[in-house]
């Protein structure tokens, strides 16, 4: 996919976040922030080296951080407030 930006912020989209998000390689901005979305961050988006911004926050998420978020070297912006999430932050996101 050539997809760079998704914007799908402030609606009432639910479910889970699809592993598949982590095929859209050319993926820099992705927010979904303020949705129903529930479940786990899937560890597939530590796929999307060119992220820059991920926002996920206002939804419903739960579970721990994946540690393959580390892997985001362009990341610029994570915000994930205003979730269920639990554990500790991995080691890995100290490489961002």
């Amino acid at each position: 996919s050539n997809m760079e930006r998704l914007y799908l912020a402030v609606n009432q989209l639910s479910g889970s976040l699809l592993p598949e998000l982590g095929d859209l390689r050319k993926m820099e901005l992705l927010r979904l922030n303020v949705n129903l979305f529930s479940g786990s961050i899937p560890s597939e988006l530590g796929s999307l080296g060119r992220l820059r911004q991920l926002v996920l926050q206002g939804n419903q998420l739960s579970g721990s951080l994946p540690p393959e978020l580390g892997k985001l070297s362009n990341m610029g912006l994570l915000s994930l407030s205003h979730n269920q999430l639990s554990g500790s932050l991995p080691p890995e996101l100290g490489k961002l």
